[in-house]
């Protein structure tokens, strides 16, 4: 292969090394947008009825970032010593979804990883501003060294594009098997549930529950709704609208946390009791 190359005429060699200068810029086109597209879709949380919003926002942010800039981002989001646990609010209005996609490697891993997409980095931007003044057009070794240096960077930076190829096609596929199982009635009665059983009214209602002891451990219902509407009248106010559920003991029903019993009262009427599901 080099005695061809070393054979080829001088405005052969030049137009050779001007269509690798395209090849490789081509490239690195390609290693940018499945940066963007990685950066702005791997992380993603916020309430059900905002994460739409708040997707296409960050998707509009990385438009206009530079190669340093989305590098920067993908690195710190696969850094081992990163915390990858989202914060969610304390007091839940509604679901809360948050969604995470990294790299799990070692911190010599990933920092080899580092040098690696810098160095692409300067490399790029070497390519597009300052390399034309690096060889000489005039002269057939420095286009053929040209070539050369060419050829080697985008084995470089294939490798790169195929690796996040590799890994946003990946995440795709998570990300659609995911929306998949969502749609599933099994996935709508557990979020049900689970909100059901974080939100305050139920926090206020176990507390309750938990401060009984011994053979007296049910909690009368009509005391505990006395209580909540000192402690957080809106949570009873808002029932149906939060929960779906015109009576405090059908929402109680649906956290499956709590078990019901019924007793007489002096009057001869009976009166609800509940505790924590001895299950």
């Amino acid at each position: 292969m080099d005695t061809t190359i070393n054979e080829q005429p001088i405005e052969e060699a030049k137009n050779e090394v001007l269509r690798k200068i395209g090849r490789n810029m081509l490239l690195f086109q390609q290693m940018e947008l499945l940066l963007k597209a990685l950066v702005s879709t791997s992380n993603l949380s916020g309430y059900s009825s905002e994460l739409g919003a708040n997707q296409a926002s960050k998707i509009k942010s990385v438009k206009t970032q530079t190669m340093g800039q989305l590098v920067g981002q993908y690195i710190e989001n696969n850094n081992p010593d990163k915390n990858k646990i989202s914060d969610e609010p304390e007091d839940l209005k509604e679901i809360y979804i948050s969604f995470s996609c990294y790299i799990e490697t070692d911190e010599e891993t990933h920092k080899q990883q580092k040098e690696v997409m810098s160095s692409l980095v300067k490399e790029r931007n070497n390519l597009i501003h300052h390399f034309l003044p690096t060889f000489d057009h005039t002269s057939t070794g420095s286009c053929i060294d040209a070539q050369k240096r060419l050829d080697k960077q985008a084995d470089k930076v294939r490798l790169e594009v195929n690796n996040f190829r590799a890994i946003l096609t990946a995440l795709n596929k998570s990300k659609k098997e995911i929306a998949d199982v969502m749609q599933t009635k099994q996935y709508s009665d557990f979020i049900e549930v689970s909100f059901a059983q974080q939100s305050p009214l139920a926090n206020i209602l176990t507390e309750l529950a938990q401060a009984k002891t011994g053979e007296h451990d049910w909690v009368v219902l009509n005391e505990a709704i006395c209580i909540i509407n000192k402690k957080a009248p809106s949570e009873l106010k808002n029932l149906k609208q939060n929960h779906g559920s015109k009576k405090l003991k059908n929402m109680m029903m649906k956290t499956k946390l709590f078990e019901f019993s019924e007793e007489e009262t002096a009057k001869g009427g009976n009166r609800v009791l509940y505790r924590l599901n001895q299950g």
